[in-house]
């Protein structure tokens, strides 16, 4: 997986700075973000902390390979697949954190981020898995399978349109709800790797940590942009 840091190395040469670069930076944040402009440099350190820690783990999910030796099972490359997600969803949510002050961004913050940054590359609809006749039966009917994650609110519309209307996931802030709700499913430890298998959801959680990337890549080159640092 290619790392989300082509714009992020020239963001962070101006951001190491804050003092220096106070203006920059601060006009560039505020720009994207919505949110008014920080009046101190402790209140600009405080985000720029928050954004390096999530980028810290995006690399670090970027990282996250096969074991190297031994054949891995279809179970265990899906539980990897899961918990590469995972860490690169909360990489991800750190980063919306600081810009939107909002301890567990949602599909508002999404839709705001998504009108703001540039069209994000190689972005495909995300396919309803197909499910076989016996595990619609057993998941689907009656939304058991959405009942048992316990989707709530816009990830209990999302998908039921997507696994049970067989919708695909098209927009950008689309794919982030997903990428948060299969996030929150398995680390809440309710999205084991054998439904994971059973749903058909590896090639989507291959996906969604490219898309992840490749959208906090796009916020970096929002950012040099707003202020004309990169044209």
């Amino acid at each position: 997986m290619a790392r989300s840091n082509s714009h992020y190395a020239q963001w962070a040469r101006i951001a190491r700075e804050p003092e220096a670069n106070f203006d920059y930076v601060a006009n560039a944040l505020s720009a994207l973000s919505g949110k008014p402009k920080v009046k101190t440099s402790e209140e600009l350190l405080i985000i720029l902390q928050g954004i390096s820690r999530g980028q810290a783990l995006l690399e670090q999910s970027c990282a996250w390979s096969k074991p190297s030796a031994g054949r891995a099972s279809k179970l265990s490359e899906l539980r990897d697949q899961q918990w590469r997600l995972v860490m690169a969803y909360a990489g991800f949510e750190i980063i919306l954190k600081s810009f939107y002050g909002k301890d567990h961004p949602g599909i508002e913050e999404f839709r705001r981020l998504e009108v703001s940054i540039e069209a994000v590359e190689n972005l495909e609809p995300i396919a309803a898995p197909q499910l076989t006749k016996s595990i619609k039966e057993k998941w689907i009917a009656d939304e058991k399978l959405l009942k048992f994650l316990s989707f709530r609110n816009h990830d209990l519309k999302l998908f039921k349109r997507w696994m049970i209307d067989g919708a695909a996931v098209e927009t950008l802030a689309e794919q982030l709800a997903l990428a948060k709700a299969l996030r929150n499913g398995t680390a809440h430890a309710a999205l084991s790797a054998n439904k994971c298998q059973q749903l058909e959801l590896g090639e989507t959680l291959n996906r969604l940590p490219h898309v992840i990337h490749s959208t906090v890549d796009a916020i970096y080159c929002a950012l040099l942009k707003n202020n004309k640092l990169i044209k």
